[in-house]
């Protein structure tokens, strides 16, 4: 990868743009950093879903139907994940890997799929355990037996009645942001804490959007999931379908899904050694309802993307003559314009990363109820 160098190509007048349009950040300070909380979930009817972190402890909600066994077929990415981890986070389920093969899911009622290894909860999609308080990818999973001691979930686990299992995270103590360049060879970048790395180069940019199911549930320009195989961006409003995903060119590959390398909804990225499963991109990093904002080739503005829902496939291109320009990094390709979606080309995308604490979820609760 490339060495911080190419991060100064992005403008300082960029960097103020964003920051102007994005939520106050909260001040951060050594006292505040990797500031640990738990989620726990008790495995019965009723059975309360806690947050805690420090003295505070919050319920966020209640178990309907609690998880009587593993599901056995988990989605193909689960497989990068790591044993007794949260390996899936989104406005509508988090699951979590007991071993390859084995997985238990958590989710509101609204996106439940009765079977037996889905803890179905009241919470509400896209708020609080499914958005400003889920953990990330990779973070550990415990059960915990009556007397408080934890240990990970063992590969012959089976979940039981009276089960509590606990989700060890942290609160994102840094603010910073995700830029990837929308173009063949485009450069993605992590910006954090006053330094930049170029992380990942993109191989097909995103040209349109897809009915991705779960976005439904997240608001516009916002993230809809993250897990092993890939980030799931909203564009529609709450209520309908529609978005694109980013995902590693390994993962296509190594899954079978080859049909997808260079499909308009998906922006497939790659890295030397593979990038399926590896922070930060696919683990450790990104989570549900963080900002996305783009920047279009008709404007240096950082904005949020446009609502669009459907399936859209040149929604990201510019009407021009009747053709529409599709971005790459020296020119640009000619095509046949469908008339039904022209747009601005997507040039620059970035995911924000903001600083999150219980004070500041609170505060923002409190405020929201009056």
């Amino acid at each position: 990868m490339r060495d911080s160098s190419v991060c100064s190509a992005i403008s300082t007048v960029q960097i103020v743009v964003l920051l102007a349009l994005c939520f106050l950040p909260i001040p951060v300070n050594a006292e505040q950093a990797e500031v640990p909380f738990t989620l726990t979930f008790d495995n019965r009817p009723g059975g309360e879903i806690r947050l805690g972190s420090g003295t505070e402890e919050l319920i966020l909600g209640h178990v309907v139907q609690p998880a009587l066994e593993p599901d056995f077929f988990p989605f193909a990415a689960a497989r990068y994940g790591q044993d007794s981890t949260v390996v899936a986070t989104a406005v509508n389920s988090l699951h979590l890997r007991i071993t390859e093969g084995k997985m238990l899911s958590i989710v509101p009622r609204e996106s439940s799929k009765p079977r037996l290894g889905e803890m179905v909860t009241d919470v509400t999609p896209g708020t609080s355990l499914f958005s400003y308080l889920a953990p990330r990818v990779g973070d550990p999973v415990y059960l915990s037996s009556a007397d408080g001691k934890r240990e990970p979930l063992r590969a012959n686990y089976f979940a039981a009645l009276g089960d509590r299992w606990v989700i060890r995270s942290h609160w994102r103590a840094a603010n910073g942001r995700i830029v990837f360049e929308n173009y063949p060879g485009g450069h993605v970048l992590l910006e954090q804490e006053g330094a930049c790395r170029e992380v990942a180069m993109v191989v097909h940019p995103v040209r349109g959007v897809g009915r991705f199911e779960g976005t439904q549930y997240a608001p516009p320009s916002t993230v809809r999931a993250n897990h092993p195989g890939v980030i799931c961006i909203s564009t529609s409003p709450l209520g309908a379908v529609g978005g694109f995903q980013i995902v590693p060119k390994d993962y296509l590959e190594q899954s079978g899904q080859q049909k997808f390398l260079g499909a308009p909804q998906w922006m497939t990225v790659d890295a030397e050694q593979g990038l399926a499963g590896k922070p930060p991109l696919f683990s450790g990093m990104i989570l549900p309802c963080d900002r996305v904002w783009w920047q279009s080739s008709e404007s240096e503005e950082l904005s949020p993307l446009p609502e669009l829902s459907g399936r859209q496939d040149d929604a990201f291109f510019t009407r021009e003559n009747g053709t529409v320009q599709e971005h790459n990094q020296e020119d640009t390709t000619e095509r046949i314009l469908d008339r039904r979606f022209p747009g601005p080309t997507l040039k620059r995308l970035i995911i924000q990363l903001q600083t999150r604490s219980l004070e500041d979820y609170l505060r923002q609760k409190g405020a929201l109820a009056k």
